[in-house]
């Protein structure tokens, strides 16, 4: 039985058929523009097969005692999974898998030609020994395999043999993207795991299958495919876990086509949560184990501590980042954010490096509560102007108690809500240094501290040139001494904005005693004059 039926996308003569399990929210999101074997739907309730919609007849048949379960709401962060196939364990690799003919049998031999395998599963544990998601052939073939419980291996032989492995550990409580691609041209072979490359080779094979069935969440035929020779002829059990999506095309996908591919299922927001330390890099303290896109929204809330190291291993970016209710990103790296920098709810705190990196534009430092800023290296653009929106408050450092410089490599406008400063102590202020222009068109805060003794003189904004004229500033003046009369004024030919007090004359004590007895003398001398 069908679910979930959609419509094959037909370019030219060229049939993009996907073979997956859930596709209805993922169409025009696949990479397409290559010739594909398969489109498989779920069947309802999971009969003895998995169907193939592009009409070539060839389905994965279901086998073993007892049969592959399907999950029609699996948990799962990812919006492209709404259902999965269930294999349950099984020590014989005889039962509980599918079965499929060998991909030498089906298509004109496609096998001695470039090809691309995606495998979207989830393991049940990373301690179920060696396991077979995915093969073809027998010696002269290819497989994906779980290997010593953790590790993921590519393997493919006929005519020479080529082994790639990458480490699962703390990946498992998530669908994990394995994207294996065979280039015969240019006889270059490489391993993904998440939308990212995690090992590449170069060697040369002249057929990567052979005449024996393939096998999902199993082997099928004499043994798994390209097992043998430096591999070594393991004996792998049967997959222990849930299988979504499996993709065969007769192409090599580029990495951004693969890319795409793990963003269609992914999504677009991913969330921090810190489950092994507070690492931006680490790859499962994110809620789909892996590292954001610069395409995807990600969002930093509940009082996570995010890090990011000087040097990740791959690039911090996000399309808008979010800090909320209590939540910090700090540390040496810099975060290229395409989108916005937003913050909804609570305080949020950035003081890593931050890099505009949207090509045109006005990108936001959007703010609906409180956002410090206190970043250790100037805030740069690549050719956007930098804007504050929202009701909320953006603060100048992120310690009121210490005073911080804040830089701006660009222009500088600020639309609406507070653009607050700290005034410490008699030498030290909160700082904005701003190299282009500067528009001021929300509140301007200064928080003066209650020791100050007056007749200082604080730099909190210098620019390249002010676009607004200090009468339509909006200042707001807070704390100090109650005697004090702040003031704001331009320097330095316009290009710097100074706030300064003076404190009002207020007598002495011994100043009011003399007046008041010259005041009862004048009375008491008037009072003999009328006398």
């Amino acid at each position: 039985m069908i679910l979930n039926l959609r419509t094959t996308t037909i370019l030219g003569s060229v049939i993009c058929a996907l073979m997956l399990l859930n596709c209805e929210i993922l169409h025009g999101q696949i990479t397409t523009g290559h010739s594909q074997n398969f489109d498989l739907d779920p069947d309802a309730g999971a009969d003895s097969s998995w169907e193939d919609l592009s009409g070539s007849g060839e389905n994965w048949t279901f086998s073993g005692s007892t049969v592959v379960t399907y999950n029609a709401n699996p948990t799962t962060t990812l919006s492209g999974i709404n259902n999965a196939y269930v294999f349950p364990a099984n020590a014989n690799n005889g039962n509980n898998k599918a079965s499929l003919n060998g991909y030498q049998n089906i298509l004109g031999d496609p096998t001695k030609s470039s090809a691309s395998f995606e495998l979207w599963f989830r393991p049940t544990n990373l301690s179920g020994g060696d396991q077979t998601l995915w093969e073809s052939g027998d010696t002269t073939g290819s497989s994906l395999t779980i290997t010593g419980g953790s590790t993921l291996q590519w393997v493919s032989r006929g005519g020479g043999e080529f082994i790639s492995t990458t480490s699962l550990t703390d990946l498992e409580d998530e669908f994990i993207q394995a994207f294996a691609t065979i280039d015969m041209t240019n006889d270059e072979f490489q391993l993904y795991v998440n939308g990212r490359q995690v090992a590449t080779l170069s060697t040369s094979i002249t057929d990567w299958s052979g005449g024996d069935n393939s096998g999902l969440g199993g082997t099928q035929g004499n043994g798994t495919g390209g097992r043998g020779g430096t591999a070594g002829n393991m004996s792998f059990y049967a997959f222990d876990g849930e299988i979504a999506i499996h993709r065969f095309y007769e192409s090599t996908l580029t990495p951004a086509q693969v890319q795409a591919n793990y963003l269609a299922v992914a999504g677009t927001e991913v969330e921090f949560d810190g489950s092994v330390d507070s690492s931006w890099d680490v790859a499962a303290n994110w809620d789909q184990n892996a590292q954001p896109f610069g395409s995807q929204n990600v969002i930093i809330g509940a009082g996570d501590s995010v890090v990011v190291p000087a040097s990740p291993t791959v690039p911090a970016e996000a399309n808008n980042l979010t800090i909320n209710d209590g939540g910090s990103v700090s540390g040496a790296g810099v975060i290229d954010v395409n989108g916005n920098l937003i913050n909804t709810s609570g305080t949020g705190t950035l003081s890593a490096g931050l890099n505009f990196a949207g090509a045109s534009g006005t990108q936001e430092l959007s703010v609906s509560d409180t956002l410090r800023l206190a970043t250790p290296s100037p805030i740069t653009t690549s050719g956007s102007d930098i804007a504050t929106t929202g009701i909320g408050t953006l603060e100048i450092g992120d310690d009121p108690a210490m005073a911080f410089a804040q830089s701006i490599v660009g222009n500088f406008d600020h639309q609406s809500g507070t653009l607050a400063f700290d005034v410490i102590d008699s030498l030290n202020a909160d700082m904005l240094s701003v190299t282009g222009d500067v528009t001021l068109g929300g509140t301007v805060a200064v928080n003066f501290s209650d020791g100050l003794i007056g007749d200082e003189v604080y730099d909190l904004i210098s620019a390249g040139s002010f676009l607004t004229p200090l009468e339509d500033i909006d200042f707001l003046f807070a704390g100090g001494p109650e005697d004090f009369m702040p003031t704001a004024e331009f320097t330095n030919g316009g290009t710097v904005l100074q706030v300064s007090f003076d404190p009002t004359s207020v007598p002495e004590p011994s100043t009011l005693l003399l007046a008041a007895f010259g005041l009862v003398g004048l009375a008491w001398a008037g009072l003999r004059k009328r006398k």
